[in-house]
């Protein structure tokens, strides 16, 4: 069963690349994956990158190659007192929404985000998407609700030319 499930999710993921791809440009995408490091980053997938400072603190941290979110992290998540010592820990599951648009309300990070290659990889270490983006100086805005242990991330990307 948990082959089948990678199997529709490769699938998924395939899919959505070559509808952006045809694209030409940041189309809307939503989907929910694990973040065990407890943050979700956004960087070129096929340039070098200057890892921001990150103060471990709930803030955002941008550098001009890679923007780095705080969200909710493995060991945020509630584990029943009843839960069976040898079940899985549940992950921590946060919602990713892209967006190639303004976003309706005010951003909590507004940002400049080089991506040469036009291929921004969105995620985290071990799981990540690529969206095909336009090449150069990308605007970024991000929303995360809520701001501390961050279940819904909300990012606008669109060219700045």
């Amino acid at each position: 069963m948990k082959l089948a499930a990678l199997f529709a999710t490769v699938r998924r993921e395939v899919a959505c690349e070559i509808v952006m791809k045809l694209l030409g440009a940041v189309d809307d995408q939503r989907w929910i994956q694990p973040f065990v490091w407890g943050l979700l980053t956004i960087y070129d997938a096929e340039a070098d990158v200057e890892i921001p400072d990150i103060t471990g603190d709930d803030d955002i941290s941008a550098s001009t190659t890679m923007i780095a979110v705080p969200v909710l992290h493995g060991a945020d998540v509630e584990i029943p007192e009843d839960t069976d010592p040898n079940e899985p820990i549940p992950p921590a599951q946060v919602t990713v929404t892209v967006v190639g648009r303004e976003l309706d309300t005010p951003a909590e990070f507004t940002g400049q985000l080089d991506c040469p290659s036009g291929r921004l990889a969105i995620g985290d270490l071990e799981n990540k998407r690529v969206a095909h983006v336009p090449t150069g100086t990308l605007l970024v805005d991000i929303q995360r609700e809520p701001r501390k242990f961050t279940e819904h991330v909300t990012l606008s990307i669109r060219s700045s030319g």
